[in-house]
């Protein structure tokens, strides 16, 4: 249940109970007490005089007669919602999405009394209040331009976070509440605390104390000559917060700042010292005696100095009596005090160390500062050294017979040796089968040998990769489908278990992938590839004429941008692919499995993927171009073997012959001449991988213009290609460093405190 109350002068509400979700709205009521209502409390115009406790939802909506405030609120405690306190806490009155805050926007408020639960409480140029008394949980309290303001009460008042600024009027300020880390949620703990005291020009004390502060700023406030801060000592907890602190330009004086001992030439030469980092300020022996309470920010400074990434400073701004002891008297310096009858203020002058704000060195009312470090030092042209690796084609064609021996020479030591015989070369037989041929010569025992002759032996398929051909099918059933098209699909598409002819029409779009280059072709001519004029009249093709010009647009296109054709020069864009000219077979509906361009090219082709894709007219353009008697076209593929389940698990660049490789392990153990490939005794001459790349130069980076496509280096893979075989032998290169921005630049007089 819910009351809309507006006039009385007086209205006192209490009894009514368990009324979670009602709402009473009160307007243009002098004075207004309610307790115990758990609904919500929205308090408006014309209202002046504000008591409340027991409440849980508390709002003031354009409330701006308010005189006096006494609020209190409890946690929500609906039996029908089930939630922990812990999770209440984060809007006081629930689980909701509502924040229980509070905005005093009032030129008639003078008292402001609260307690229970909140979220944000502001109150912001409220000229005639005079007091404040907050004994609740809250998060974040803020009060800001209340000049008249002169009593403040926190004591058992729990705070996340304190503005306290523009406050003219108060002289005294006591923040003794502890620290609220908890308020948004029970596990969930607030690491990052703020405290800001700035521009209170009549505030002449400030107590505060508080844990996990990551940011505390005093300043401006001109008459402030006396502070505490007793319990300031723990800093964020936060895993990347840091210190911000400031405390300077207010009214802090020392009577007396003391130099004792300083055994450089140079009163100050060792202070702020940042070569490499280092400081030496502690070598700068002090007192600071009648500090103004100074000293109680000692533990917190502390925790500034460790915390290397820590920002701000923090200063005296006044040094009545600055002297040097007889003993710390330095060159060009004379014992005593150094500024009789004329006080160092840090509003000063430059030359007494005044008007600079991170503080000079030579003003002896500087306690601290930081000035974290953005150093960078990289070294961009360095590397390390590049170990060689030589590798070599193993061309099965090269094994004519069951006596064909392999052998590998390391320093004249052979590498691979017939387990069986014992004799020198291992004894492969003429197969195809590379799985097999690798098994016979990469084995435990030659591994081993290779390794302790200086080298990593590896054997593995990938040397003169081809693309498998596609077959663009005339027509199909469902029992001989393609890999475009299902037997449910095909059915789907014919209206039953029939054969389909090809069809395609010059709105298809049909594009071809090898690796990672593409060509995409219509049929958008009046004839087709081989200039017969086979179109049907209003542009469609089917069956035999379909499959031959999809396959004869798609090889005339892949030449003309990536194709190399014997050693004429290849399409525009050849230095993109690995592949060479697509060429149709005399049934043209194919296109032949592409071969790489180079031999020297490796391993580096050896699994790129192939692709068709086909874009299909839309069913009004296919009506239109076949008389309207179909709106389907239709055209189906085999790429590779068209084997049973019709996969497409063979649709990559499989290789034909293997690679031998040899990686350096004792520095040039497989140096020019000193390795060597040996077949059949040396009747067959391998053909060795070479490798322009370096460690640094142009050919170190596959450029997206060129790809290195006749050079068997280690570039890394390319649209799921090898990574390359061949590592010329390169010795370090140190580099030229190159640096930018500072180092960390501090310094600290905190040990002067008591």
């Amino acid at each position: 249940m819910g009351l809309t109350v507006s006039g009385p002068k007086d209205v006192t509400i209490s009894g009514w109970d368990d009324s979670y979700t009602g709402t009473i709205t009160a307007t243009n009521v002098e004075n207004l007490t309610i307790s115990g209502y758990e609904g919500a409390i929205s308090i408006g115009d014309g209202v002046e005089n504000v008591t409340v406790t027991g409440g849980v939802n508390v709002s003031l909506a354009s409330a701006d007669d308010l005189v006096s405030v006494d609020l209190t609120t409890k946690l929500y405690d609906d039996p029908n919602v089930a939630a922990t306190n812990a999770n209440k806490k984060a809007a006081a009155y629930g689980g909701n999405t509502e924040a229980n805050s509070l905005v005093f926007s009032s030129a008639n408020l003078t008292t402001i009394k609260l307690s229970g639960y909140w979220l944000d409480v502001t109150s912001t140029d409220n000229a005639n209040v005079t007091s404040i008394d907050i004994d609740a949980t809250m998060r974040n309290l803020t009060i800001d331009n209340n000049d008249n303001l002169t009593s403040l009460d926190v004591t058992g008042a729990k705070i996340n976070n304190v503005t306290f600024q523009n406050n003219s009027g108060i002289e005294s300020a006591v923040f003794d509440h502890t620290t609220e880390l908890t308020y948004v949620g029970g596990s969930t703990v607030d690491k990052d605390v703020q405290a800001k005291f700035i521009d209170n020009e009549g505030m002449t004390s400030l107590t505060f104390g508080a844990t996990n502060v990551a940011l505390l700023t005093v300043t401006g406030n001109d008459k402030l000559n006396t502070v505490d801060f007793t319990g300031l000592d723990a800093a964020s907890t936060g895993t990347t917060a840091t210190i911000a602190l400031n405390v300077r330009d207010n009214d802090l004086t020392v009577a007396t700042a003391t130099d004792i001992v300083d055994g450089l030439t140079d009163q100050y030469a060792i202070d702020g010292s940042t070569s490499a980092g280092a400081n030496n300020d502690a070598l700068d022996l002090g007192t600071y005696a009648t500090d103004g309470g100074m000293s109680t920010l000692k533990p917190y400074l502390l925790l500034a100095l460790a915390d290397a990434d820590a920002t701000g400073n923090v200063h005296f701004d006044t040094v009545t009596t600055h002297t040097i002891n007889t003993d710390a008297v330095a060159t060009g310096e004379t014992a005593g005090t150094q500024n009789s009858g004329n006080a160092a203020t840090f509003e000063g002058t430059a030359a007494n160390g005044g008007a600079v704000s991170t503080g000079s060195n030579n003003w002896v009312g500087l306690v601290w500062y930081n000035n974290p470090s953005d150093y960078e030092e990289t070294n961009p042209t360095s590397r390390s050294a590049q170990i060689q690796q030589r590798a070599w084609v193993l061309d099965l064609t090269d094994l004519p017979s069951n006596a064909t021996t392999v052998d590998i020479k390391i320093n004249g030591d052979n590498t691979l040796i017939d387990p069986l015989t014992g004799s020198t070369g291992i004894a492969v037989g003429s197969t195809s089968n590379q799985s097999f041929i690798i098994s016979q010569l990469k084995t435990t025992a030659t591994t081993t040998r290779a390794t302790n002759l200086g080298a990593t032996l590896n054997v593995y398929k990938g040397a003169n990769s081809t693309m498998p051909k596609i077959v663009f099918q005339t027509s199909t059933t469902s029992e001989t489908t393609g890999e475009k098209y299902t037997a449910a699909t095909h059915d789907a598409l014919s209206g039953g278990d029939g054969t389909l002819q090809a069809l395609v029409t010059t709105y298809d779009l049909f594009t071809l992938t090898y690796g990672n280059r593409s060509v995409a072709v219509t049929l958008s001519t009046s004839a087709d590839a081989e200039g017969s004029s086979n179109w049907a009249l209003n542009g469609h093709l089917t069956g035999t004429s379909a499959a031959n010009a999809v396959a004869n647009r798609l090889a005339i296109a892949w030449n003309a941008k990536y194709g190399l054709i014997g050693n004429a020069t290849g399409g525009e864009l050849e230095a993109e692919s690995f592949w060479g000219a697509a060429l149709t077979s005399t049934a043209a509906n194919q296109i032949n499995a592409l071969a790489q361009i180079s031999e020297n090219a490796g391993s580096r082709p050896y699994g790129q993927t192939m692709s068709m894709l086909h874009t299909k007219a839309s069913a009004d353009n296919v009506s239109l171009t076949t008389g309207g008697s179909v709106t389907q076209t239709m055209l189906d593929w085999v790429i590779g073997v068209d084997d049973a389940t019709l996969t497409t698990s063979d649709n990559f660049a499989d290789s034909t012959d293997l690679i031998i490789s040899l990686a350096e392990v004792t520095e040039d153990a497989i140096a020019a001449g000193t390795a060597t490939l040996d077949i059949a005794g040396g009747a067959v001459s391998a053909v060795e991988l070479t490798t322009s790349k370096t460690a640094a130069d142009a050919l170190s980076t596959t450029l997206a213009t060129n790809i290195f496509d006749a050079d068997a280096g280690i570039y890394g893979a390319i649209s799921s290609g090898g990574a390359g075989d061949v590592r010329n032998d390169e010795a370090a290169f140190e580099g030229t460093a190159v640096t930018s921005g500072s180092r960390r630049s501090y310094f600290t007089r905190i040990h002067w405190l008591s």
